[in-house]
């Protein structure tokens, strides 16, 4: 895992992020401490850019893919900043030397029998717990709760965000392409599962969307966030803008903007974390986002409760239809005023919280801001390390401030070689 967080004003950016990387490997894993997680995405232009998640894409390390970028864009610039994370995401789909095709049928491969592994898990759940409850259960039954399962995983699928114009298009090429990979899933997978026409369909039609959608709260452990951020040519203030990239098949590249934000003349600073974000939220929020979920689950329930319970001890004798409508009436009018009520201290937070926090932000020269960007990330690093989890955020921290005139410059960075031993590296670095 990977704690990184972003600071944005007006004069500069300041970036920070942890060196910590899990290696998996026969259901063990192995926590290094120094992965390198910040790079200049141009030797000759004020932009950087952040890796977090999978530290490779498609089985290349993502610090060789921008690097390979970077030497291809030499001193070209951008007037937008937009501008250059679309050239980033132009150089990923056409580079096919990185991405041969024999990955991209791995990645499919990967895709479609993890995911399928998933739903049969499901079903599986579902035919025991009706096991445990019946006594029995019949072969047709089993069909019709595989079909309700696969059924509602493709409805998740077909709503999620999509990044391709002509999806019934690319949805055929990629059933074709990927056709003897799926018929292979789906004997080996569901093999003892019986299943209608329609699930076989539906199963069809969910291996496809998987190289297309982005369906909400489903997520693939292997995708990797990229931030890319600093100036474009014709920018005064500073922008930021990152991508969730997870795969390459058949040549279309599934990824999708997460964000961009700017600072000008009306927001003056933006304080961004990614990956572990809980330490720096609850310390700009001043709660734990967690926490201030579970107070808003449980005001919002105990409050949900509180009609029922008004009507039974004031109301007797009442109709079912006459109860039933009073109960609806009185929820009405304590959801709207519940929805009052978390706006007000919402706007409390702000206001005591985390707006004084953007208005020091916004004074900050670059060392201090470059100062405060570190100390969010060893803060998260400080959380990990006295908890009971595996220390999974860690190692050195690389610091680096991106401002107008200067570009990226470094304020704390490892180095896997000796300074003085490599001068023909810095010597040579504009070269390469």
């Amino acid at each position: 895992m990977t704690a990184e967080v972003a600071i944005l004003n007006r004069e500069a950016v300041a970036i920070a992020a942890d060196s910590a990387s899990t290696g998996n490997g026969q259901s063990r894993q192995k926590i290094f401490s120094s992965a390198n997680k910040i790079f200049s995405l141009s030797k000759y232009h004020p932009v950087g850019v952040m890796i977090y998640g999978n530290a490779n894409f498609m089985g290349v390390p993502w610090e060789t893919i921008i690097k390979i970028f970077r030497k291809k864009l030499r001193d070209k610039k951008f007037d937008q900043l937009m501008q250059y994370g679309e050239e980033f995401i132009k150089f990923l789909k056409n580079e096919s030397n990185l991405f041969p095709e024999s990955e991209q049928e791995k990645y499919a491969k990967g895709c479609i029998y993890g995911y399928f592994l998933e739903i049969r898990n499901e079903v599986l759940k579902t035919i025991e717990k009706t096991i445990e409850k019946e006594g029995n259960i019949e072969v047709n039954r089993i069909e019709t709760i595989a079909d309700e399962i696969i059924s509602n995983n493709l409805k998740r699928w077909e709503a999620g965000e999509c990044n391709v114009d002509n999806k019934r298009e690319v949805e055929k090429e990629l059933s074709e392409k990927y056709n003897k990979i799926y018929e292979s899933a789906l004997k080996d997978i569901f093999e003892k599962i019986p299943l209608s026409q329609k699930a076989k369909n539906s199963l069809s039609k969910i291996a496809t969307n998987l190289f297309l959608c982005f369906p909400e709260g489903i997520s693939n452990s292997g995708i990797s966030g990229v931030v890319i951020t600093g100036f474009g040519e014709d920018e005064i203030f500073p922008s930021i803008i990152s991508y969730s990239i997870e795969g390459i098949a058949n040549n279309i590249l599934k990824y999708k903007q997460t964000n961009f934000e700017q600072v000008d003349y009306d927001k003056s600073a933006i304080i961004n974390p990614f990956a572990q974000m809980e330490m720096v939220q609850t310390f700009i929020n001043g709660i734990s986002p967690l926490f201030y979920k579970l107070y808003n689950n449980l005001i919002s329930e105990t409050i949900d409760n509180y009609p029922r319970l008004i009507i039974s001890k004031l109301v007797e004798d009442v109709e079912q239809d006459v109860e039933e409508d009073l109960i609806k009436q009185l929820k009405k009018i304590t959801n709207s005023n519940l929805r009052e009520g978390i706006k007000k201290i919402d706007e409390i937070q702000y206001r005591h919280f985390i707006e004084p926090i953007l208005k020091v932000v916004t004074f900050l020269p670059k060392n201090e801001l470059a100062e405060m960007a570190e100390s969010l990330v060893n803060l998260t690093c400080l959380r990990k390390k006295i908890s009971m989890d595996e220390e999974t955020v860690g190692g050195p921290i690389d610091v680096a401030v991106i401002s107008k005139g200067d570009g990226l410059i470094w304020i704390r960075r490892k180095h896997y070689f000796e300074r003085e031993l490599n001068q023909h590296f810095f010597m040579n670095y504009l070269n390469k």
